[in-house]
């Protein structure tokens, strides 16, 4: 049997305040917006938190799949202003809401690039 092994707890808090975070954010969309598809995304993440706190084998995977949505969304925001940017509508872009998509986009890159990293796993010694 392996057990999980955090080699990073920096990594561990970051991840975990992103995350409840980004909950939440999603949270208050799904109540202010009635917008299903962020209640869908909640649920995924706490499961990831659940994995990270009780050090679930499958937690490298549960934050791998997580960050597809922000890297997605966010990314996709960002190839927007950067149309609207090109084709001379730049006063149509708010500066607040690009930075908070470029935020967020460079954190979920981030944490999915620092995962193998900082998490682990080792044979669990029955003695």
């Amino acid at each position: 049997m392996e057990e999980v092994v955090y080699k990073n707890k920096v990594y561990l808090i970051v991840v975990t305040i992103y995350i409840s975070f980004s909950l939440l954010k999603n949270g208050v969309k799904m109540f202010a917006e009635q917008d299903y598809f962020a209640a869908s995304v909640m649920v995924i993440q706490a499961i990831v938190l659940y994995q990270i706190y009780l050090k679930d084998r499958y937690v490298k995977w549960g934050i791998k799949l997580w960050t597809f949505f922000p890297i997605a969304i966010e990314g996709t925001l960002l190839v927007i202003y950067f149309l609207y940017w090109i084709s001379g509508g730049s006063d149509n872009i708010e500066m607040e809401s690009f930075w908070k998509s470029v935020f967020f986009f460079l954190a979920a890159v981030l944490i999915y690039a620092f995962c193998d990293r900082s998490i682990g796993t080792r044979k669990k010694n029955y003695v």
